[in-house]
């Protein structure tokens, strides 16, 4: 019997909303890629986020922060886009962001890096 009454407890544990959270799925430029140019960052995301509560910052090789706006994303979507005031220079890049997702409440934080050519 107790045996029984921890099986359903786990169970009830894995289903709770903490593990219905969302991953980024794509982004633009890509994970690790190289790109002539860059005057943007778009995050897609597997679940709805809340925009106002999110952020992305783009940083450089020096480790700094070259982009830290709000981004722009809709309430009820899975898409965040940082915009550049002007095309990023030839260099290493980081974008690091942080999102809160509507359905769980929970904030999440992740980082890839990416190249712009110039080429």
């Amino acid at each position: 019997m107790v045996r029984v009454a921890i099986v359903l407890f786990c169970s009830l544990l894995m289903a709770s909303p903490a593990f219905a959270c969302g991953i980024m799925e794509k982004a633009d430029p890509k994970v690790g890629s190289m790109v002539e140019s860059a005057d943007h960052v778009t995050l897609t995301f597997s679940q709805v986020i809340v925009p106002a509560s999110s952020n992305i910052r783009i940083i450089n090789a020096a480790g700094n922060v070259v982009m830290a706006v709000k981004p722009v994303g809709s309430d009820g979507d899975t898409v965040l886009t940082l915009k550049t005031s002007q095309p990023l220079a030839p260099g290493k890049y980081k974008v690091s962001w942080n999102v809160l997702w509507k359905d769980c409440g929970s904030i999440s934080p992740g980082t890839y890096k990416f190249t712009v050519t110039g080429q």
